[in-house]
């Protein structure tokens, strides 16, 4: 598909250019299961979908996911948009953002938390971390469409105002990552200084570039930050199957996130811009279901990580068709027969 092409050329320039650029620090990747925690444990029976993010830059783990959008609300964000190559500009800016970050949180396990920052020549917080419970979806999907577009473009007021929210209110435990989004330049130096801070205290800054984006200054501010450059500037009809991970691609660094089920069944999976996966369906047989991941990247280094889910209690039984009562009681009226004829 044309996402997963996407995908897979960004590994070979923009990855490249992150892991030279000056200052960063091309750390290993990692993988992890996120929910249910490890050693949970479920009624037999139960059909669970574990959930984990792989991330080729920097360490990943914990049993949550806070983070912190950083959406950009500057004027230009109002600028059209041709997602589809006609010529025609058929969405601006703005609502491609909008549509993008729903399709995010839409994306996301019902564990993990957002916050909701929108910055043009000032930041915002407009949402602090909220469950994306069904309630929090909601609230949060509010946030993102009140972002507007006018002013300037001040990306370190977006970094700091979300960094401030995931260092006062992150789960302890959690992966904290900040995704911010924009198509304009700013200062570079700030911004960058700015994500480095931000990854000092353990949050992995990622950075996403809209039509019109200064991408050399969004590069920078990703690696300073550990995190990655997502270069949409010359695909926007890609954006919003990439922010779902329904493009059956992975994020840029990634090579291929292969699951293993308990029953030693293994197949890939595609990931969401974070590298958030997910396990497909399995229903827990008694005592220990161990699933395995591997993740794959284009260093060619790999990593791994497995998960325990413990059934308890009985087998359920299954039901018998209403062929199989009628067959029973016809068996029991016979032989009740047979005693009286016996009598």
């Amino acid at each position: 598909m044309k996402i997963e092409r996407y995908f897979r050329n960004m590994r070979l320039g923009i990855a490249a250019a992150i892991c030279l650029a000056p200052g960063a620090l091309h750390a290993a990747g990692s993988v992890a299961w996120i929910s249910p925690p490890d050693n949970s444990t479920f009624p037999v029976g139960t059909v669970v979908s574990p959930t984990g993010i792989a991330n080729a830059r920097g360490t990943v783990g914990g049993t949550g996911l806070d983070l912190a959008l950083v959406l950009d609300s500057s004027g230009s964000m109002g600028t059209g948009v041709d997602t589809d190559g006609d010529g025609v500009n058929d969405t601006t800016r703005q609502e491609l953002q909008q549509q993008a970050a729903l399709a995010l949180v839409n994306a996301l396990p019902d564990f993990a938390r957002i916050s909701v920052t929108e910055f043009d020549t000032n930041a915002v917080l407009l949402q602090g971390l909220t469950p994306l419970d069904a309630g929090g979806r909601g609230t949060t999907a509010a946030a993102i469409n009140s972002v507007d577009a006018s002013g300037g473009t001040n990306l370190a007021a977006g970094v700091n105002t979300g960094r401030a929210e995931l260092v006062a209110n992150g789960a302890a435990g959690s992966a904290q990552r900040l995704l911010l989004i924009s198509d304009g330049e700013s200062s570079s130096t700030s911004a960058t200084n700015a994500a480095a801070i931000a990854a000092a205290a353990g949050i992995t800054v990622d950075t996403v570039g809209f039509p019109g984006t200064d991408a050399p200054t969004l590069s920078a501010i990703a690696a300073a930050g550990g995190g990655t450059f997502f270069d949409f500037s010359g695909n926007p009809g890609d954006i919003i199957a990439a922010f779902a991970g329904t493009g059956g691609g992975t994020p840029v660094g990634i090579d291929s996130i292969q699951i293993t089920d308990p029953l030693g069944v293994t197949y890939n999976v595609g990931a969401g811009i974070l590298g958030n996966f997910t396990a497909a369906g399995f229903g827990l047989a008694l005592g220990n279901n161990v699933f395995s991941v591997l993740a794959n990247f284009t260093d060619g280094t790999s990593a791994t990580a497995t998960l325990n889910l413990i059934g308890v209690g009985d087998l359920p039984q299954v039901p018998l068709p209403a062929s199989g009562l009628l067959l029973l009681a016809s068996l029991a009226g016979i032989g009740a027969m047979r005693r009286r004829n016996r009598g």
